[in-house]
C-alpha cells in the first residue's frame, strides 16, 4: 500500500466509523483509480453472503476517494455523494473489492476546471464490485454515483 492509499485509509478509519466496523482496507488510490476492500465476517448478512449495505458503502467509499484523489488541495473541500444507483447481480460470499476508475480525460478536466473557476463540481462515476463466485473473481455489483465537491467557507 502506498503513501497516498494510507492517508486515504487513515482519514476514513478516523473519520467515518463504518468505515472502522466494516474493516475498510484501501488496496490502491491514485488519480487514475481507487480500489477498496473489505473482508466477509464484519459484513455478513442473515444468509452468510456479503450484505447489500455494505456493498453499496463500500462502492460509495471507492468513489468518494477518486474524487478525494482528483483535488489539489482536498481537505479544503466537502465532499458529497449526490446521487447513487446500485444494480446487484450476485450473491457474494468472499472479500469483496470496488474499483472506481476516473473517467475520461475530458471529464475529469472539465471538474478540475470548475473547481478551479467556481469552487464546486459535481462528478459522475462508475463504480464495479468484485467477488468471488465458484472459485472466479467476478463482478456482483455495479454502482452508477454523482459526487458534488464544494469549497469550504
Amino acid at each position: 500500500m502506498n503513501e497516498t492509499a494510507v492517508n486515504l485509509k487513515t482519514l476514513w478509519l478516523d473519520g467515518i466509523p463504518l468505515a472502522a466496523a466494516m474493516q475498510i482496507d484501501v488496496v490502491e488510490a491514485s488519480e487514475q483509480s481507487v480500489v477498496v476492500a473489505m473482508p466477509v465476517d464484519p459484513n455478513r448478512n442473515h444468509m452468510d453472503s456479503v450484505f447489500g449495505g455494505s456493498l453499496l458503502s463500500l462502492a460509495t467509499l471507492a468513489g468518494w476517494g477518486l474524487v478525494h484523489m482528483l483535488l489539489d488541495e482536498p481537505q479544503e473541500f466537502d465532499i458529497v455523494i449526490a446521487e447513487i444507483s446500485m444494480k446487484f447481480e450476485k450473491p457474494v460470499y468472499s472479500r469483496t473489492i470496488a474499483r472506481c476508475d476516473a473517467p475520461d480525460e475530458r471529464t475529469t478536466e472539465r471538474f478540475q476546471k470548475n473547481i478551479e473557476k467556481r469552487g464546486r463540481a459535481r462528478l459522475r462515476l462508475a463504480v464495479e464490485v468484485f467477488g468471488e463466485v465458484f472459485g472466479n473473481n467476478e463482478i456482483v455489483a455495479r454502482c452508477d454515483c454523482s459526487y458534488a465537491a464544494v469549497r469550504k467557507k
